[in-house]
């Protein structure tokens, strides 16, 4: 066995004297505890002071003490808040299960069989009112609410939708839809004119032709008379709720020497429209008889009335527009 020899050291702290065996990496003073570690620098073996080492292993010793704590606190803060979590939660999921059964108690109501939506006014300028009807016993109407859009601004095809609310009861269907119907509406189809709304344009346009006739004598008298009077075409401009409606009507008098003449005169109103419901209505916001002065006689001493001496003048006429972009349309009567 190789023997192991010994080194005689003194210590650097207090100088007492120490022995270590030649392979030995540290040792401690047996008088003041120093620490001494051995290192071998150019082939001999030196002792170093271990301040620098064991200030290393302490800041390392007091690193991992800190990261350990730190690691604590979050664990224990991860479960505080995971506890928190799950009270929270057991909370939410009782109030949410309160109210479902809550909500399942109330009584099953169908809000809209006692209600309707009334359209009124013209249409792109028409409202939307809900009416209540008669509610049975056993639903209160003022448990009930509705919120109806759009309400205003609406045409004759539009959709209204109507919601339902309610505090009280459960209710098996909260929202409906509403088609609009029933408004009246500027003229801009001329096949949308069904016999009761001719009778009533012509009705109106010939009164304003006979209203033109001008008898051509001191006395007053009217020298001419009329044979027949027809509607023969209708012309029309139209633009959104803007409108122009020439009714032309062929007239056919006899002179006061027996020799008939016809001519053609014209009623020209505008914004038409037709209101609708129980008693078709007619209205407008101005008319009058349109044309040049006409002889109703084959002389120039017969009287006179507005109009045109053929119908391509009168209808040429009628499709005059100070607008742009106005859609023309005729219809044979």
């Amino acid at each position: 066995m190789a023997e192991i020899r010994k080194i005689d050291l003194t210590c650097p702290s207090c100088g007492a004297e120490m022995q270590i065996s030649e392979d030995q990496k540290m040792a401690v003073c047996p008088y003041c505890r120093k620490k001494l570690y051995f290192a071998m620098e150019n082939g001999k073996l030196t002792a170093k002071e271990a301040e620098e080492r064991s200030y290393g292993e302490t800041r390392g010793k007091l690193r991992a003490e800190a990261e350990a704590e730190e690691a604590e606190e979050r664990r224990k803060s991860f479960r505080k808040w995971k506890h928190r979590l799950i009270g929270i939660s057991i909370f939410v999921g009782l109030v949410l299960a309160a109210g479902l059964y809550g909500e399942a108690k109330k009584q099953r109501v169908d809000p809209f069989p006692y209600v309707t939506v009334e359209f009124s006014g013209v249409s792109g300028e028409g409202k939307a009112e809900l009416k209540r009807g008669n509610y049975p016993a056993s639903v209160n109407e003022y448990y009930l609410g509705y919120q109806v859009e759009p309400r205003e601004r609406l045409s004759n095809g539009d959709t209204v939708t109507v919601q339902a609310t309610s505090d009280r009861y459960r209710l098996t269907k909260s929202v409906e839809k509403y088609t609009v119907t029933g408004l009246d509406s500027y003229l801009s189809d001329l096949d949308s004119l069904d016999g009761t709304k001719l009778e009533m344009l012509h009705s109106t346009s010939l009164a304003a032709i006979r209203n033109t006739y001008f008898p051509n004598s001191i006395s007053g008298i009217k020298r001419s008379e009329e044979i027949s009077a027809k509607p023969v075409k209708l012309v029309l401009l139209s633009k959104g709720n803007k409108n122009v409606l020439s009714d032309i009507f062929e007239m056919t008098y006899r002179g006061p020497d027996g020799k008939e003449k016809t001519v053609y005169q014209c009623t020209r109103y505008r914004n038409v429209l037709f209101r609708s419901g129980n008693n078709t209505s007619f209205d407008y916001s101005t008319y009058m008889a349109t044309g040049h002065s006409v002889y109703l006689g084959s002389t120039t001493n017969d009287d006179t009335a507005s109009g045109y001496d053929t119908l391509e003048e009168a209808v040429a006429d009628s499709r005059k527009t100070s607008e742009s972009d106005m859609t023309v349309t005729e219809r044979d009567e």
